[in-house]
C-alpha cells in the first residue's frame, strides 16, 4: 500500500488536527529529502566512472610494461649465463660442453 504526503496529511488532520498534521508531514518531507540528499552523495556519475576507468587503464598499461621489461631482462640475463657457461664449460657444466663438442653430424637431421 502506497500513501502520498497528501493522503497522510488528510488522515492525520482528521485524527490530530490540521496544525499537528501539517507539522508532522513537513517533518516527514524534510526527513525524506535529507535522506535522499545523503544517499545521492554516494552515487557515482558517468564522469566519475570514466575517470576511474582511465586511471585503471593507465595502471594496467604500466604494469604490462613492467612485466615485459622484467621478462626481457631475465631473458637477456639467462642467455648471457648460458653463453658464459658454454664458453667456460670445463669449470661449471661438463655436460653442456660434451653436447657441444659432439660431431656436427649429430646436429644434422
Amino acid at each position: 500500500m502506497t500513501i502520498t504526503i497528501t493522503k497522510l496529511y488528510n488522515l492525520l488532520s482528521e485524527k490530530l488536527g490540521r496544525d499537528t498534521a501539517e507539522n508532522l508531514t513537513e517533518y516527514i518531507e524534510a526527513k525524506i529529502e535529507k535522506e535522499l540528499n545523503l544517499q545521492s552523495v554516494n552515487l557515482a556519475t558517468k564522469s566519475d566512472i570514466s575517470d576511474l576507468q582511465s586511471g585503471l587503464k593507465a595502471e594496467i598499461a604500466k604494469a604490462k610494461f613492467d612485466m615485459v621489461k622484467w621478462g626481457v631482462s631475465l631473458f637477456v640475463v639467462t642467455v648471457l649465463l648460458i653463453v658464459g657457461c658454454i664458453s667456460n664449460s670445463s669449470y661449471s657444466f661438463p655436460l653442456i660442453s660434451s653436447i657441444f663438442s659432439l660431431s656436427p653430424r649429430f646436429w644434422t637431421y
